[in-house]
Order: structure tokens, then sequence, then C-alpha cells
């Protein structure tokens, strides 16, 4: 019985770490009202959430990753990676728990009072920009061609660096 309860156990755990594919070159958007339980991924396209995703979202390929807090959703509670040429772009008061990284040819910006609870990281061609009284409680830093920008009226609590 003890066997049983631990592979059973070991089931879920397994389960609940899978992440749903929800746009496979072809994009697509976490509407306002829907709720994605778990992990998202979005290859070779772009996903733009209007709604709320309860753990990462993680876009690999070409295609961007857009948060809009616009009708007060626009929420991310884990971390957004994207790992290709695009773009990640959280604005109108959207808001991400985790980190955001970026890391092929592409960029990161917030604007329009939007937050990120952790870190901002840019580690491929493009910029790191807090704007537009938008708020990031760890670091912004920049690490290949391109420029950390923190405009007048956003907050970094942490360092912004550039390489």
């Amino acid at each position: 019985m003890k066997r049983l309860s631990l592979a059973i156990a070991s089931l879920l755990v397994a389960a609940s770490a899978s992440a749903i594919e929800l746009c496979d070159g072809i994009g697509y958007t976490v509407a306002s009202g829907e709720t994605i339980e778990g992990n998202a991924v979005c290859t070779d396209a772009t996903l733009k959430v209007q709604g709320v995703v309860t753990g990462n979202v993680t876009q690999k390929g070409v295609g961007d990753v857009i948060v809009n807090g616009t009708g007060g959703e626009g929420v991310v509670n884990g971390n957004v990676t994207e790992k290709g040429d695009g773009r990640v772009e959280v604005k109108l008061g959207g808001s991400i728990g985790g980190n955001v990284k970026e890391s092929g040819a592409g960029s990161v910006k917030l604007t329009d009072g939007s937050t990120v609870n952790g870190n901002v990281t840019e580690k491929g061609d493009g910029d790191a920009k807090v704007e537009s009284g938008s708020n990031v409680s760890g670091n912004v830093s920049e690490a290949s061609a391109g420029n950390a920008v923190v405009k007048e009226g956003s907050t970094v609590n942490g360092n912004v660096s550039e390489k």
C-alpha cells in the first residue's frame, strides 16, 4: 500500500509540473476572464495574456509574449521566459509574479503602470525598458547589444546594469 501511495504521489507531482502547449505555430490569447491553471508554453507564435496564467509562461522560437492588464487582469503568477526572436511586453497594468527573461533577439518593455515582482533580464540583442510608471521589485539587466532604460516615474527596487 505504501508503494502505491508513493507511485500515485509521484504521478501527481509530474502532472502538476507539466506545461500546456497553447500555441504551436498559431498565436493564442488567454482572454480576460480565462484562467490557465499551471504552466503555459507557446512555440513559434505570439501568446497574449489578458486573463490569468497561474504558473510560468515560456515562449520558444519566433514570437512574442504580451501581458495586457486591460480590464484588471493580464496576470502571470510565475516567470515569463522568451527564448527566441521576439519580445516580452507587459503593458496597461499587467503583472508578472516572478522574473522576466528574454534571451534571443528581442526586447523587454514594461509600460503603463505594469509590475514585475522579480528581476528583468535581457540577454540578446535588444533593450530592457521600464517606462510610464511601471515597477520592478528586483534588478533590471541588459547583457548584450542594447540598453537598460528606466524612465522618470518608474521604479526599480534593485540594481540596473548594462554589460
